[in-house]
């Protein structure tokens, strides 16, 4: 087999053909690929074209803040992509990690910076002669809800919280429910985290410097949480591995599907035909029902039971108390009542507010809706959960 080599520029070049004529053909192209500057470097991965171009930020970046900024959305785009080369990328890949960051409840904000970021890698790339086309100049961007996220209706509560007792991601809902995980905080939850005698859950978040936090662990939760060994992972896969985006965005879709076969929806080979989560909100000008709604209602949860927003910012992790307060702006009956028993000094004798017409909460309660009982909704729906 004819085979030739030549230097252009101290770079060595190896090229084979079956023939002679063959040859001479591949080496003249490859030549002119050279001095023209078309010629592609070798197939670097995504993730090595995303970390080289994240150095290249850094080198004129003046802030700190800034660089982790980046550094936070490019280790998502590594988790996403990893190391799948570069150039095998297409619109239609690009398209479903942005709806996969959408699906998972990522605000209108993210998805957008998110999409920033990925054109200014695959620029990157075509300049320094790793990438012919840019794959984004073609891509629809998903849809994302726009502002924060809402809290739960009494309704989806008490759905989600019915589901969560039989689902194989319900552990991993009610966590988010009861201690305000971000989404993206699960994973990296092992049992060394948890403090079952003080009730206290270590949250190793890295969003922002108060994202590394410690929150209460709702007494009625606490036996949930107990029985794993210091190193284990309390959220994994099938096959006993951490949870990616990937797994969470299954997850999440999976238990939608149950929530949506309780309440009755219409179902066509396993498929949801016609969806009946949105009867279940409040208003149907809501948003959708998301995973971080489940944080969002967390924090509500909080300003309903009392705590004071400083404190809550530090159990939110939030950077500011001015992010808190985008949550602290429910102003309700149950509020007023909150703050009518504070004022009397008989706080430590109320009922529950969430369920004011109940002498007591059922065991399940956390500030909440009484799921002790069935409620109309799961009566109503004509179906019983299944395992």
């Amino acid at each position: 087999m004819p085979r030739t080599t030549f230097t252009y520029e101290g770079e060595r070049h190896d090229i084979s053909a079956k023939t002679e004529a063959e040859l001479a053909a591949k080496v003249a192209i490859r030549k002119k690929e050279l001095e023209e500057g078309t010629r592609l470097k070798k197939n670097m991965p995504f993730n090595l074209c995303a970390n080289a171009w994240l150095e290249r930020k850094r080198s004129y970046l003046k802030k700190e803040k800034t660089v982790k900024d980046y550094k936070k959305f490019v280790n998502h785009l590594n988790d996403h992509f990893g190391s799948k080369r570069i150039k095998k990328i297409t619109a239609t890949d690009c398209e479903d990690c942005l709806r996969n960051y959408a699906d998972l409840g990522m605000s209108k904000a993210f998805v957008d910076k998110m999409t920033t970021i990925m054109n200014q890698i695959f620029k990157y790339a075509i300049t320094s002669k790793t990438l012919l086309v840019n794959p984004m100049v073609d891509v629809k961007k998903p849809v994302a809800e726009e502002g924060t996220h809402r809290q739960l209706s009494d309704q989806e509560r008490e759905v989600i919280l019915a589901v969560a007792e039989y689902h194989h991601a319900g552990l991993w809902i009610e966590t988010m429910l009861y201690c305000g995980l971000r989404p993206g905080e699960t994973p990296t939850v092992q049992g060394r985290d948890i403090d079952i005698k003080e009730e206290i859950l270590h949250i190793r978040g890295t969003k922002n410097n108060n994202a590394d936090r410690y929150v209460p662990i709702p007494r009625h939760f606490i036996k949930e949480l107990a029985g794993f060994k210091k190193a284990e992972y309390i959220f994994t896969t099938e096959h006993g591995t951490k949870l990616t985006e990937q797994s969470m965005k299954r997850w999440w879709k999976s238990f939608k599907n149950e929530m949506d076969r309780v309440i009755g929806a219409e179902i066509y080979r396993n498929k949801i035909i016609e969806s009946k989560l949105p009867s279940l909100k409040d208003d149907p000008d809501d948003s959708s029902l998301t995973l971080y709604c489940l944080r969002h209602t967390y924090c509500t949860d909080l300003e309903l039971k009392g705590v004071p927003i400083n404190i809550a910012k530090e159990l939110m992790g939030h950077a500011s108390v001015e992010t808190t307060a985008k949550y602290y702006t429910h102003f309700t009956k149950t509020t007023m009542l909150l703050a009518k028993q504070l004022i009397n000094g008989d706080a430590g004798n109320q009922k529950c507010l969430s369920c004011p017409s109940l002498k007591k909460c059922g065991p399940l309660c956390h500030v909440g809706v009484n799921v002790g009982r069935p409620s109309e909704t799961l009566k109503n729906s004509g179906t019983t959960p299944h395992s």
